[in-house]
């Protein structure tokens, strides 16, 4: 599944969340603000982008759930994942 299908499912679910959504493909970021945009989803939650790799996320941001698909078996060292 793509970030799209997951931040959809997660902002219906948790309406009036902050989401974030990262990955390190600007295309797929673009395509998911977009669709995500026209579905409304934009308007329950408060989705936010940003383009990075899941090792270069800030190590003090705390977070209450995180959904990792089709990352961590492209990492040399998934454990740092």
């Amino acid at each position: 599944m793509s970030l799209l299908y997951f931040v959809y499912y997660l902002s219906y679910l948790n309406s009036g969340s902050n989401i974030l959504a990262i990955d390190i493909s600007s295309s797929s970021l673009r395509v998911a603000n977009q669709r995500l945009s026209r579905s409304g989803a934009m308007s329950i939650s408060n989705i936010s982008f940003e383009k990075c790799s899941l090792l270069d996320m800030n190590l003090d941001t705390k977070f209450d759930y995180i959904n990792s698909v089709g990352v961590l078996h492209h990492l040399q060292r998934p454990e740092e994942g």
